[in-house]
């Protein structure tokens, strides 16, 4: 990806080039011959001209059609390799890419000497299609194929433009900065030519880019003795601003920014308010930088004039209320923004400076203390004037996130001053925000909201009826389900309370409490409340109202339940140590609870995150022996397996035998836990150096998953380990002890994992280690297969959507050295050798 900083570049750089042209590309055809551009007499030469004239009078669209016919007319005209060119740039400027790449290849035989052209032009319309990994190829292969092209400058630019875009910031550099590279080469006698200027300032990009601030600002600097247009100087001092800034030279990148100033004479009025706002931006960022906060809201300020475009106006707004809010300036954010709306009332941001208004003295109301804040309603006033005034102009896209807002002001409002009425405004205001808004959190707040308000005015049924709409229609949003869900099913729970309505409340308590066993009403009521306040992140709150729900129900049938809840609470707070303490408590006060297996599991597990392993070891190890038919007893002995794994060297022969324990007890049906076992019983076994025992256990396991259908993904590492096996040890093989068949039969294993599992992360590995396997077997058998099966499986691997850049880079370089011993063959002859080597050095490179 781009940084930022250099996106920010690129766009002031977009903005300086002539509409219709990136530039990199020459969209005159300088290498076709002079008799084509001739005029000519006959109806041939009449009907290309025709076709050609439109072309350069810019109407792509009929010169498109007027080229085919031509080309179609005429097929055997001198001509048509130049008409097949020109009518692809009509398609590239249409943005028809894949019509303009379908006609340039399906043309390219015929192009005779225009064959660069073809392909830059492929190469050109791969990059815009923003496949850049193929544009880079194809701008190479210009360089390579045509040494002598006109295009050579420009495709050697396009190739390190396509590396940049694609991420690969060194190889950029690389190409562009090395002496004997095609760019230096080509633009070692254009040095004032505008691509090659290009070429330095993309290189100065990349530096920045890889954070060689000092290299990047020498390049820029050397441009300086360049004739540049107005254009690439400003491109130039920009970027060298950005440098000097992120090298934490600031003084010298203000002095920049002030010879750009001086810079904008050269341009359109238009042009230079657009360039102009780009450097006070930047001057922001410095000042911000050197810490100069004032300085930064000053400069950003200036971004505020209506002449500045949109979209500067719109970061300066918002950075100049940020900073603001970073030195904790509320009310001075909230100036800043009522200044700036009274001074420009007929701004089209207005609507969204009033809501940015409103939400400022809103929250700063909100960052009040309780006692301080009851005499704070003239900041909800203030605000609610805002929203009101958004809510006015029923055009904007805005209203129903101020109605939203306003709702909040009402509802504070009303509780202040214990006014039903405007609790009922509030309610009016939250529903239409809810009907304002797309679904998302706002609008989920929005309907919790007015059934508080319902609630308030004891409106109970219609604030069941919101409570549930936000319990079963947003619970798939993360914040909503985190903050809001449980407390709309407490609410349920007192809201059924009022209604005596029991049915509604059991669903609640269910959908909260599934763990626990139904009690009384009452009871559940509380116990839910308590629970909610846990799932809503406030534990600790959560465990003030247990103690006193013991307090109040002494008797209560539900006190072991409740008990749990508060060890539960400290499970939601990550502490482990403390859970596992009220756990050990309950275990030996109520030794006969229904609950005490499942409990004696979560009291094992919570001593293991504890990081009391030896403990846990203990509790897991009973846990097994006293309650063997309990559907956790077989995740308990896994996790006592693990933990001999965990210990490593001769603790591996007591890992694979609890891992086998695992599969093999009859009692518990076969499960993805005892497959996992099984595997991790052969991983315990290759741990130990017991290869055969290893094969025994990923040749069982294999047998077992392939009898599945669909057949487990978990059989493809087992295909894997096993010919890793077979490859750790010459002994491991089915009944040789030749390291070649041993090679061949983890070759045969893994073949299974393209061909069974060929959409899994798995196969591109797969096939680099065949490579690698037959790579081996090429070099003890000196077979010449064996090297072309190595080079045919890395080339899979290579060329896999699913190798990550680890891999296809394990690839590359294994494909290089099959092709070097290739080369290195005493039957190769010279001129295959050396074709041989030049491939593997184009791998390795």
């Amino acid at each position: 990806m781009i940084p930022g900083n250099v996106k920010s570049l690129l766009a002031v750089a977009a903005r300086l080039m002539r509409p219709g042209h990136r530039f990199l590309l020459l969209v005159t055809l300088s290498s076709l011959s002079s008799a084509g551009l001739r005029a000519a007499a006959t109806a041939e030469g009449r009907a290309y001209d025709a076709a050609r004239n439109m072309f350069y009078g810019g109407d792509y669209e009929r010169a498109e059609k007027e080229f085919g016919e031509f080309i179609k007319i005429h097929p055997d005209s001198e001509k048509v390799p130049e008409a097949v060119v020109l009518q692809a740039q009509c398609s590239y400027q249409q943005q028809k890419l894949d019509e303009t790449l379908a006609l340039l290849r399906g043309r390219l035989v015929g192009a005779g000497k225009l064959a660069d052209e073809y392909r830059y032009w492929i190469a050109e319309s791969l990059f815009q299609k923003a496949d850049y990994a193929g544009a880079a190829t194809s701008f190479a292969q210009v360089l390579s194929d045509f040494p002598n092209s006109a295009r050579r400058l420009a495709a050697s630019l396009g190739e390190a433009y396509a590396r940049f875009k694609a991420g690969e910031l060194q190889q950029t550099v690389d190409l562009l900065s090395q002496p004997k590279s095609a760019f230096q080469q080509a633009a070692q006698n254009r040095m004032d030519d505008d691509l090659a200027v290009r070429g330095h300032l993309l290189l100065g990009e990349a530096y920045f880019g890889l954070k060689q601030f000092q290299r990047g600002q020498e390049v820029l600097i050397r441009l300086a003795d360049r004739n540049l247009r107005p254009d690439l100087n400003w491109q130039r001092l920009y970027l060298l601003a950005r440098l000097q800034s992120a090298g934490e030279q600031f003084d010298a990148a203000l002095q920049t920014t002030t010879n750009l100033l001086g810079q904008l004479t050269a341009f359109t009025n238009l042009a230079a308010l657009s360039l102009q706002a780009d450097i006070s931006a930047l001057q922001a960022e410095i000042f911000e930088q050197k810490g100069q906060m004032e300085s930064a809201i000053q400069a950003y300020e200036k971004n505020l004039n209506p002449t500045v475009p949109m979209g500067r106006r719109r970061q300066a707004l918002q950075q100049t209320v940020r900073l603001t809010l970073a030195q904790n300036k509320i009310g001075e954010a909230g100036k800043r923004l009522e200044s700036f709306v009274t001074q420009n009332p007929g701004d089209p941001l207005l609507d969204l400076l009033r809501l940015t208004l409103g939400e400022l003295r809103l929250r700063e109301y909100y960052e009040l203390a309780e006692e301080p804040r009851s005499n704070a309603t003239n900041l909800l006033q203030q605000a609610k004037t805002q929203f009101e005034q958004v809510i006015a102009n029923a055009n904007t896209q805005l209203v129903a996130k101020a109605q939203l807002d306003r709702g909040w002001c009402l509802w504070e409002l009303g509780r202040s001053d214990a006014d039903t009425n405007r609790i009922s405004e509030s309610m009016l205001a939250f529903q239409a925000a809810a009907d304002g808004l797309p679904r998302s959190e706002g609008q989920a707040v929005a309907r919790f909201k007015r059934a508080d308000c319902q609630f308030h005015l004891l409106a109970y049924a219609g604030a069941l009826t919101n409570y549930w709409v936000v319990a079963n229609n947003y619970a798939d949003l993360p914040k909503i389900q985190s903050d809001l869900v449980g407390l709309a099913l407490y609410q349920i729970v007192r809201a059924s309370i009022q209604l005596g309505d029991s049915t509604n409340a059991d669903q609640a308590v269910q959908r909260i409490l599934a763990d626990y066993p139904p009690g009384e009403l009452n009871d559940r009521s509380l116990l839910l409340y308590g629970q909610a306040l846990s799932r809503v992140s406030d534990p600790a709150r959560a465990r003030e109202f247990f103690a006193d729900f013991v307090k109040r129900f002494p008797q209560s049938q539900m006190l072991p339940e409740v008990e749990l809840a508060v060890a539960r609470t400290y499970e939601e707070e990550g502490n482990w140590a403390e859970a596992a303490t009220l756990y050990d408590q309950w275990t030996a006060k109520r030794g006969e609870h229904v609950a005490r297996p499942s409990v004696e599991f979560d009291r094992a597990w919570a001593n293991s995150l504890a990081g009391n392993e030896t403990n846990a070891y203990t509790l897991f190890t009973n846990f097994v022996a006293q309650f063997p038919a309990h559907p956790f007893a077989p995740q308990a002995q896994y996790w006592v397996a693990d933990y001999f794994y965990r210990l490593g060297g001769t603790n591996y022969v007591k890992a694979e035998e609890n891992y086998q324990k695992v599969y093999q007890n009859t009692n518990w049906p076969p499960s993805e836990l005892s497959f996992q076992a099984r595997m991790m019983a052969g991983r315990a076994a290759f741990a130990r150096q017991g290869y055969n025992a290893a094969a025994n256990y990923f040749t069982s396991l294999i047998n077992e998953l392939a009898k599945l259908n669909p057949r487990p993904a978990l059989l493809a590492e087992a295909y894997y380990a096993l010919a890793d096996t077979y490859v750790r040890n010459p002994e491991a093989g089915p009944g040789s002890t030749n390291i070649l068949d041993n090679y061949t039969e983890a070759i045969v294993a893994l073949s299974r994992i393209p061909r069974e599992f060929p959409d899994k992360a798995l196969v591109p590995l797969a096939w680099g280690q065949m490579g690698a396997y037959y790579a081996q077997l090429a070099a003890l058998s000196h077979d010449p297969k064996d090297y072309e099966r190595a080079t045919n499986a890395f080339t899979n691997a290579l060329y896999s959507d699913l190798a990550d850049p680890t891999c296809r880079g394990m690839a590359e370089v294994g494909l290089a050295r099959v092709l070097e011993k290739q080369a290195q063959a005493q039957e190769t002859k010279p001129a295959d050798r050396t074709s041989l080597l030049n491939e593997a050095f184009t791998h390795y490179w």
